[in-house]
């Protein structure tokens, strides 16, 4: 059954399981509403911006292949438009992000996905998936999120790490030995123009 962020993200209850309370609840809506604010801000630039994110998107996709089978259950948590999780070809896609404006574009672009508008930190489902997606969303959020994405994972859950934005040689390390299974590097990689790119990228590799 297709899921519409429009139907009341079906009977959720607006997917809001565990609200923060007290001084942190209102500090928490004040953020929400100015991440609510940038995101809607963007969605009005993103069609000016497609021709420079073109080769960047395709390049995620490529990454995210590596690691996604085509035909499983994915949930894509700050999911956007939806372009990502659309081009993974999954059996059952559900999008969840907290920006109309964003789920606006994506209910044009990829109708064959399922929209909820909830918040990272206290979204619940009701199901599992195979996959779940969070690229970008762990710099806007804090730990809590790792809650609300225990409650839609299968059992034994398999974690890789993406790193993506600041990474050059020394962030490179440093990120590996934290942990991250997937570094994705724009600047240090062309740093210095097209002769250097062969030893920039062993730089990043170590």
């Amino acid at each position: 059954m297709k899921t519409s962020y429009q139907s009341g993200v079906r009977e959720l209850q607006s997917a809001i399981a565990n609200p923060p309370d007290g001084e942190r609840s209102a500090k928490f809506a004040a953020y929400t509403d100015e991440r609510r604010r940038f995101w809607t801000n963007f969605a009005k630039t993103l069609p000016r911006l497609e021709r420079y994110r073109a080769g960047y998107q395709q390049r995620l996709v490529e990454i995210y292949s590596l690691l996604i089978p085509q035909g499983m259950r994915v949930l894509e948590i700050g999911c956007g438009r939806g372009d990502l999780l659309a081009a993974l070809k999954p059996s059952y896609g559900v999008g969840v992000d907290f920006c109309r404006a964003m789920l606006d574009l994506g209910h044009e672009q990829n109708p064959g996905l399922n929209f909820v508008e909830a918040d990272a930190h206290t979204f619940d489902l009701g199901e599992t998936f195979d996959y779940i997606i969070c690229h970008g969303v762990f710099s806007w959020v804090d730990p809590e999120v790792q809650r609300a994405i225990l409650r839609v994972a299968k059992e034994n859950l398999t974690v890789e790490i993406e790193v993506d934005g600041g990474i050059d040689a020394e962030t490179a390390r440093r990120a590996i030995a934290a942990g991250a299974d997937v570094l994705v590097a724009g600047t240090a990689t062309f740093r210095g123009g097209a002769d250097l790119y062969a030893a920039n990228i062993a730089g990043l590799r170590g």
